[in-house]
């Protein structure tokens, strides 16, 4: 019984012997931990962390590397990017090196080498990280004038001028990668009217001279031929059909393998777009002189008699009527109109293109001849 009584009155002979001895003397004497621990453990204070210092005499390296070694990398570029600057890597295939410390910025630029030679940009992200940007198109920087090679090994070298920012030479580098093919990124197309102003994007510049004869197929029995000015751009092949095109359908193209860029390399992908027609539309506008005629004019080559028979115009004019015919379009002229008088011209749905195909709406215009 007495030795349970002690151990209850133990708690509180502490607290009388904190305050009659301070609780500085506790602290000193150890005894806050005792009291402080827990099932009978005692407490240890956290150690705490020292502060890293920066090493002022260590060798940089490089920590990391965009493509990795002996990777293939594929070349993106995007023709259709608008903004696309020759320094701006975000344009181009980038390669990327980032460096364990701060480096002394022109002295690694002066140590770039690439074998073999071809067109780069340099950019710095701070002074832990560089960019180099290649380019496929030739002459995209003065200073490095050849145009990425597609499908080769290149060996990105860092010589001994490099030096880190504390001095310290980089330990000798070099990173060797493979760049990817030529390839036929997109097939773009419009069809606005009766002919088709389709274009080939690749990620690099296109042989013009070559016959597209087995690696264009289209469902529509057109003959797609490369315009003569295709190379403006130089990576987009401009095309031009042979053959009608019907309103308000949907074309499907492909673009076999076996392309040609200007170094005689060939793509080996597929690609692929449907486009659909533009509907057989009509616009009448009213005659601009005495002797002017009213005209109407279609973006399609049309059936003539059909056209004639859908169009309708009172009073009736005394004078001819006379077809303007072009390749993509058909416009229809009517004369002798009499100055001062009130024309209703009316165009309906039976209007027919060459190839098939009906007005997708009425039109109608009233006017007063001049």
């Amino acid at each position: 019984m007495a030795r349970k009584q002690g151990r209850k009155m133990l708690p509180g002979a502490l607290l009388v012997l904190a305050a009659w001895m301070g609780l500085p003397s506790l602290l000193a004497a150890g005894w806050l931990p005792f009291l402080n621990s827990k099932q009978g453990q005692r407490y240890v204070p956290p150690t705490p962390v020292p502060t890293p210092t920066p090493c002022m005499r260590c060798v940089p390296h490089v920590l990391f590397s965009y493509p990795s070694a002996h990777q293939v990398v594929r070349i993106p570029y995007d023709p259709l990017n608008e903004n696309y600057d020759s320094t701006d890597p975000d344009s181009r295939l980038v390669v990327s090196l980032i460096f364990d410390q701060d480096m002394d910025t022109p002295s690694v630029d002066q140590a770039v080498s690439v074998n073999p030679a071809c067109s780069y940009a340099v950019l710095w992200s701070g002074r832990r990280r560089l960019s180099l940007g290649f380019s496929t198109m030739p002459g995209a920087d003065p200073q490095h004038a050849q145009p990425l090679p597609f499908g080769k090994n290149l060996v990105l070298s860092l010589g001994a001028g490099a030096m880190a920012f504390n001095g310290m030479h980089l330990a000798p580098y070099t990173l060797t990668f493979t760049t990817g093919g030529f390839e036929t990124l997109r097939v773009n197309g419009d069809l606005p009217s009766s002919y088709i102003p389709l274009s080939l994007d690749f990620n690099g510049p296109v042989d013009p001279n070559q016959s597209l004869a087995g690696k264009l197929k289209n469902d529509a029995g057109l003959d797609l031929r490369l315009s003569r000015d295709c190379c403006d751009p130089a990576d987009e092949a401009r095309l031009s059909a042979v053959g009608l095109v019907k309103p308000a359908t949907a074309y499907h193209f492909t673009a076999l393998p076996g392309i040609r860029s200007t170094g005689g390399q060939a793509t080996a992908n597929t690609a692929q777009a449907t486009v659909t027609s533009a509907p057989l539309s009509c616009s009448i506008a009213a005659p601009v002189c005495a002797r002017c005629p009213v005209t109407l004019d279609f973006n399609y080559p049309m059936d003539h008699a059909a056209a004639e028979r859908a169009v309708s115009i009172s009073p009736r004019p005394r004078g001819s009527e006379l077809w303007v015919a072009s390749p993509c379009e058909d416009e229809l002229e009517i004369f002798g109109l009499q100055s001062g008088l009130s024309y209703n011209v009316s165009v309906s749905t039976s209007a027919q293109a060459a190839s098939g195909g009906r007005l997708d709406a009425p039109r109608q215009l009233i006017f007063v001849a001049p």
